[in-house]
């Protein structure tokens, strides 16, 4: 066993860039300057053509309740790596940039060629998320 070893410190140190509280869409294109703060203190800009072209993803209840930046994980009940979302609103908002249908309601999973899109699109309003 390694001593010194600690899976959470690991963990928490990997989510650095994770908001401290996500942000709602609306108070973003409503901000002088759309940003959210990272665990680590640092302030995250997000660009508003980014946020202006997710709009466009978005129905009206979506616009008004979506939190950015939507968490995208690895799915750990998967046989090979597939990437997943969480969330009623995030995943149906996620499934229509890619195109996908969504697994339930509130899951969307999806591969990594997917995960390059969406990191192409939306590099500001999507997150990985590491978890064990």
């Amino acid at each position: 066993m390694n001593e010194g070893f600690d899976p959470e410190s690991i963990l928490r140190s990997l989510n650095q860039h994770m908001p401290r509280k996500r942000v709602l869409l609306t108070d973003l294109i409503d901000s002088e300057r759309p940003h959210y703060i990272a665990k680590d203190g640092r302030d995250v800009a997000i660009p508003r053509s980014e946020l202006e072209a997710l709009l466009e993803y978005c129905d009206d209840i979506e616009r008004i309740r979506l939190r950015l930046p939507i968490y995208v994980s690895t799915d750990s009940t998967s046989s090979g790596p597939v990437w997943k979302v969480d969330g009623l609103l995030e995943a149906a908002v996620t499934s229509r940039i890619l195109g996908k249908e969504r697994s339930r309601d509130d899951l969307l999973l999806f591969y990594h060629p997917h995960l390059r899109e969406l990191r192409r699109k939306f590099p500001s309003c999507f997150n990985i998320l590491y978890t064990p």
